[in-house]
């Protein structure tokens, strides 16, 4: 069998969306100043997500505030050097995305250290629900994307494959969905 043959065969996740809604209920909450924490790999998941920012700053006509979009390694340390360079542009930020929640993580060990309480002073939302969401103080609002589903449907496909019954492409694209907890309060 081809290389050809598998290539309508995918399963991914709408990263813009999650961003999308992540920021959108900033938005909501009535934060103005909202910055964006990138990952540093050149990867497409990091393009979808940055595009998901600043499509809802676009659609709810906020302009995108100089230097409030950092990109780093997309883990603890990568998510506290990125607020530390946030901060030291930008006095003003209310609310930030992150990346994923090892990043956000980091951030907010960054602001607790520089007395910003979080969500009162601060609000922050990470991206994939890990387990250390839930056990961060605040937990962490997040993007949740349907990962029991999305290996089901890829065990799936994989078998499908195997059995060699490809007749029909497959390729899917999942939705995450807001998890949330307590990182974001309304601006003050």
């Amino acid at each position: 069998m081809s290389l050809k043959a598998y290539e309508n065969r995918c399963i991914s996740l709408d990263n813009q969306k999650g961003t999308y809604i992540a920021t959108e209920m900033l938005i909501q909450c009535g934060h103005k100043k909202i910055a964006y924490i990138g990952s540093n790999h050149a990867i497409f998941d990091e393009i979808e997500r940055r595009s998901g920012y600043l499509e809802a700053l676009k659609m709810h006509n906020y302009p995108i505030v100089k230097h409030a979009i950092v990109h780093n390694s997309p883990d603890f340390e990568g998510g506290e050097q990125a607020m530390i360079d946030l901060l030291s542009y930008n006095k003003d930020l209310t609310a930030v995305v992150a990346y994923n929640d090892s990043m956000a993580a980091g951030a907010i060990s960054v602001l607790n250290e520089n007395n910003i309480k979080v969500p009162s002073q601060f609000s922050i939302i990470g991206f994939d629900d890990m387990p250390i969401a839930r056990y961060l103080i605040p937990k962490l609002t997040t993007i949740r994307y349907p990962i029991d589903l999305m290996a089901t449907y890829a065990a799936n496909l994989a078998l499908s494959l195997v059995d060699e019954n490809i007749a029909t492409p497959s390729t899917i694209q999942f939705n995450p969905t807001l998890v949330r907890r307590f990182s974001v309060e309304p601006a003050n």
